[in-house]
């Protein structure tokens, strides 16, 4: 009799199972950020091969799908996995070396960094200024699975990189975009090096990097071999060349997406360049944390309420890029999206409200850094369509108390439906 009704439950698990599709992976019992138009809030998604099929209640995705691999999320907190616009990936994992690892390869220390971004909650990476020889390791590995994060870009205009790959179509994989030039233009502002309408205290401007007819011939280059091109320019003058540069190649209506990065001291009568040309712009927040207490020794109270204006850059533009710019500064998210939060009036004489709020900060490092990178249809939210590149925690990244955010832990990260990284292991 029991093996009879054993049967009977065979069964009826089998016929239920032909009225539901199979996944590969089901969550449920979630706070599912989905990072959509409507930033809506699932309780449960449907993995298969590798992208979500599904994101609804725990009701739907029961009676729609079934899988062997179900996990119970016990409440907390999914969101799309961050994308960091703008780091020096390969810098950063030499700056892993240490003294009880002294023989690392250099294969070992790229693993290690993608170890330490997975943690973070980050599954795309940018490597800015990358030499021909770095963008064929990093192909090969992924190619052989020994690397398995995503990888931008942002090629130095090399003679190799210019004979390879950008006098040649875009080159891309699964894991891989090979579709961006960058340059840097000025240096730092702490140092005095970023370039300046208005001299320093000391009457100091800075000095180009780059000239201007240099980086006219790059950026017709790019645009000429359909490339994107992404310009440092963390002082307002560097930033007028640039954006004058990009007015003289670009037409109004476009779908390049170039990009000006590193946007820290910024001339209103030039925010009009983001919105008549498209452009994209990027800020690097914990610039803000490093820098906020030299800069009133060097700087004017006019030139200081000029800085870190990223509400009025945001005001040009549907979106606003955070890169984190890691090993220069540290690799955590949460940190960057704190800084972009907040801002010390009585440090910059800034009066103008120009923090960004938590959705704004959180769309910086999702949604819209997927869009900067032609990746819109596939990552930065949590859609059916795209790649189940998300992250959990055990806190919600859009109400926690901002002095705490930094010290968020993550406590799992997929890529592709895939965990690449679980906090509890080895405890």
């Amino acid at each position: 009799m029991k093996r009879f009704y054993f049967l009977i439950a065979i069964a009826a698990m089998l016929v239920g199972c032909q009225h539901r599709e199979h996944a590969d992976l089901i969550i449920h019992n979630a706070k599912i950020y989905s990072v959509n138009d409507n930033f809506s809030v699932m309780q449960s998604a449907a993995i298969r091969d590798g992208r979500f099929v599904a994101v609804s209640s725990d009701a739907i995705i029961k009676a729609r799908f079934y899988s062997d691999n179900v996990v119970d999320m016990e409440g907390k907190y999914v969101f799309p996995a961050f994308i960091d616009s703008r780091s020096h990936f390969f810098e950063y994992a030499n700056s892993l070396i240490d003294s009880t690892q002294p023989q690392l390869s250099t294969i070992d220390l790229l693993k290690k960094a993608e170890q330490q971004c997975f943690s973070m909650g980050i599954t795309t990476v940018t490597d800015f200024g990358t030499s021909y020889n770095n963008v064929k390791l990093i192909d090969s590995l992924q190619q052989k699975g020994e690397l398995q994060i995503s990888f931008y870009a942002v090629l130095e205009p090399s003679v190799e990189n210019i004979n390879h790959y950008i006098s040649k179509m875009p080159y891309h994989t699964d894991k891989l975009k090979v579709v961006s030039v960058g340059v840097d233009l000025d240096g730092s502002l702490a140092d005095q090096k970023a370039v300046l309408e208005s001299s320093y205290s000391d009457s100091t401007n800075g000095s180009l990097l780059v000239s201007a007819d240099s980086l006219l011939r790059i950026c017709r280059m790019a645009y000429d071999n359909g490339f994107q091109m992404c310009v440092g320019c963390v002082g307002d003058s560097a930033a007028r060349v640039a954006l004058n540069t990009f007015a003289d190649i670009l037409p109004r209506e476009n779908d390049a997406r170039w990009r000006v990065e590193n946007l820290q001291v910024t001339s209103i009568r030039d925010l009009r360049f983001f919105s008549q040309y498209k452009l994209l712009p990027l800020v690097i927040p914990a610039k803000y944390e490093s820098s906020r207490e030299r800069l009133p020794e060097i700087l004017s109270r006019r030139q200081l309420r000029r800085t870190y204006a990223w509400r009025r850059i945001l005001g040009q533009n549907q979106g606003i890029l955070c890169g984190i710019d890691a090993p220069y500064e540290p690799l955590n998210p949460t940190l960057t999206m704190y800084s972009a939060m907040r801002q010390d009036k009585r440090a910059v004489r800034n009066k103008q409200g120009q923090e960004m709020t938590s959705v704004q900060a959180l769309k910086s490092m999702t949604i819209w850094a997927a869009f900067a990178q032609f990746d819109e249809k596939t990552k930065g939210s949590i859609e059916v369509g795209k790649n189940a590149d998300f992250i959990v925690t055990n806190e919600n990244l859009t109400t926690i108390y901002k002095p705490n955010l930094p010290e968020v832990k993550i406590v799992s990260t997929y890529l592709c439906g895939q965990k690449v990284y679980d906090s509890t292991e080895g405890e």
